[in-house]
């Protein structure tokens, strides 16, 4: 089975497919625990995933791809964002 890229997934998202958030969230989990490390001293595990799924969904909302960065570049300084 092939893997559905973030763009894609993103694409459907924006479409109505509340389905695919989820779906961005899993594969994307090893990049959002990279992202929120650096956080982990100042709070707490959940409260870190919280907020990067906070940041994801923000993400998946306004992404363009016409903008010229990948999705995964685009989530991660949305999360960090949600961090600072």
């Amino acid at each position: 089975m092939e893997k559905i890229t973030n763009e894609k997934l993103v694409a459907r998202f924006q479409g109505g497919d509340r389905d695919s958030l989820l779906m961005l969230w899993e594969n994307n989990k090893g990049l959002v625990h990279r992202v929120v490390s650096p956080f982990m001293n100042s709070l707490e595990y959940d409260d870190l995933m919280q907020e990067a799924f906070i940041g994801l969904s923000n993400a998946a909302n306004t992404y363009e791809p016409e903008g010229g960065c990948s999705f995964a570049s685009f989530m991660s300084n949305h999360i960090k964002w949600e961090l600072i």
